[in-house]
């Protein structure tokens, strides 16, 4: 049923009878888009190296050249832009970089793991 304002109600006799009937798409996930999980090619330990030593060196870096550099090695900078899909993800926390597991919706403190980031080719010229 439609009400005057053009809201349809599932009707009446049901036990969720009355109540505001689901728009079309209104449960579909056609607008998320998926996080991108590398950038095309095979990871080696090298990588897993420069990445170590990136997190290094933003220790030591100013707080907002860290950030800059953490944004562009992949690092969230907010947590709640984390994706839906489970998963590995480096968040920046204020102050450096942490690493949460995202499982069944709930983010789960994890230890580090270098194939969460991928740092910039240029970030030792910085």
């Amino acid at each position: 049923m439609t009400d005057r304002n053009g809201n349809n109600h599932l009707p009446g006799g049901r036990p969720d009878g009355g109540r505001y009937a689901p728009k079309n798409g209104a449960n579909a996930d056609d607008d998320l888009t998926a996080w991108p999980v590398s950038r095309g090619r095979t990871r080696t330990h090298a990588d897993d190296i420069r990445s170590a030593d990136f997190l290094a060196a933003l220790e030591h870096m100013p707080t907002d050249r860290a950030k800059e550099w953490a944004r562009k090695a992949g690092v969230i900078m907010d947590g709640r832009d984390l994706p839906y899909r489970e998963g590995r993800y480096a968040v920046w926390t204020g102050r450096g970089v942490a690493f949460v597991d995202v499982e069944g919706g709930r983010a789960v403190e994890a230890p580090f793991d270098p194939s969460a980031i991928d740092p910039p080719t240029d970030w030792r010229d910085a």
